[in-house]
């Protein structure tokens, strides 16, 4: 199914419904409770109507029964978007980093579920370089602007007013993808974010009994959306009632997590770990 041919699918069938009612736009914004000009813009595919919206206009222009599930279905599709890594980064991997940002500045709440890498708005400098550029498949030469803009979003979490919230598993506690002084160096700079009034952090060790089983790495802001990697792609669901399964899910591992003073220490013991281990046998394996 090609996105944007039914997104105006969507927009022109609403359209159509709205004239076999024998109503304009200005009459059906009326009976709706909807502007006039979001009405519009509905129609001729340049915004998505939520779930309420649909339900609303279908029921002033009493659409038929099998119509009205079509709607759903058809808005149900469009609130899911694929979107290849090939295309997310077309234009760079700092062009990609904007856009996470300006998503983290419309919420003020920001969930991460990690089981790979550190989440970046915890990243330090040199641990983010190794990230990005063991990331890098698509051959882009600007992974040190990526890594300027990376650190840029990490003044949000200075901003009181928001919340973030992370799950972060052992596996992606131990780095072995970069150098062990920096893993160390990252694992060091985790606990020290503990003290960040509006920043919860909830480690999970190998051992932690999950209520269900996690499958992606996802991110959660506010309740209208959730982003979740795959190896090939980055999907964005914004459908609420899928959006709600995820908050669920980040709900129950958290509460799976060890309590704070119990989190840290098992980050001091991983950092000392690796630094020991770097001693022992002077290698900085990337």
């Amino acid at each position: 199914m090609n996105y944007a041919h039914e997104r105006l699918a969507l927009g022109a069938e609403l359209r159509r419904l709205r004239r076999d009612a024998g109503l304009t736009g200005v009459r059906l914004a009326e009976q709706t409770g909807i502007s006039q000009s979001k009405i519009s813009k509905i129609e001729t595919g340049l915004l998505l109507p939520t779930f309420e919206d649909l339900n609303r206009i279908a029921a002033a222009v009493d659409a038929p029964h099998d119509r009205s599930g079509w709607l759903n279905e058809q808005l149900n599709f469009l609130q899911t978007e694929f979107n290849s890594w090939r295309i997310e980064l077309r234009y760079g991997l700092a062009a990609k980093q904007f856009d996470v940002a300006e998503l983290e500045q419309k919420s003020q709440l920001i969930r991460v579920f990690q089981m790979s890498v550190i989440p970046g708005l915890l990243q330090t400098p040199a641990y983010a370089r190794s990230v990005m550029a063991l990331a890098n498949n698509t051959s882009h030469t600007d992974v040190e602007d990526a890594v300027r803009v990376r650190m840029q979003r990490q003044k949000l979490l200075s901003d009181s007013t928001r919340s973030f919230e992370f799950v972060i598993t052992e596996p992606a506690i131990w780095s072995t993808f970069c150098a062990r002084d920096v893993a160390a160096a990252q694992i060091q700079h985790l606990s020290g974010m503990f003290v960040l009034p509006n920043v919860r952090i909830a480690i999970a060790p190998m051992r932690t009994h999950f209520p269900t089983i996690p499958q992606n790495n996802f991110c959660l802001f506010d309740d209208r959306l959730a982003t979740v990697e795959t190896l090939t792609a980055e999907i964005q669901v914004s459908d609420f009632r899928d959006v709600k399964e995820y908050d669920s899910l980040f709900r129950s591992v958290e509460r799976a997590c060890l309590p704070v003073d119990a989190a840290r220490a098992f980050l001091d013991d991983c950092a000392q770990l690796i630094l020991s281990e770097t001693v022992r046998d002077g290698s900085k394996p990337n």
